[in-house]
């Protein structure tokens, strides 16, 4: 998958949303602990990384058969 191709994608952007918003929502709302909001962004970061992975990794096993 080349850069464009990412930059096009759907869950590309929700990753990026969701990990601006952990970074976010301490500095919006102090209610929640830097903390948490770095764990949040971190977690959702890790969670596309592996599901690209897993997405990779299904395409090659299709090109094996």
């Amino acid at each position: 998958m080349t850069i464009p191709d990412r930059l096009r994608s759907r869950k590309f952007w929700l990753a990026v949303t969701g990990a601006l918003m952990g970074v976010a929502l301490p500095i919006l709302n102090g209610e929640v602990p830097p903390e948490r909001g770095l764990e949040a962004a971190a977690a959702i970061l890790v969670s596309y990384i592996l599901g690209q992975a897993w997405q990779d990794s299904q395409k090659g096993d299709d090109d094996a058969s």
